[in-house]
């Protein structure tokens, strides 16, 4: 399993997203996880800023509906 490490811009938008709506460092690492499987289900080596937003909006679209990254 490659190692969840996110690119400079997924960071930003995963800490901002964590400091707006309240995320723990558990929920940002759940979130991580996810990302890393939607990176690899892509084909991508890295984790960037396209796979933390969708792992972000799979996230917080049940709990806040009008969320639209």
């Amino acid at each position: 399993m490659a190692a969840c490490r996110l690119k400079g811009e997924a960071i930003h938008l995963l800490a901002r997203t964590a400091e707006r709506y309240g995320i723990s460092a558990r929920g940002c690492h759940r979130i991580a996880r996810v990302a890393r499987s939607i990176a690899d289900l892509e084909g991508e080596e890295e984790v960037g800023r396209p796979a933390v937003g969708e792992a972000i909006g799979l996230r917080l679209g049940a709990r806040y509906p009008d969320w639209n990254g």
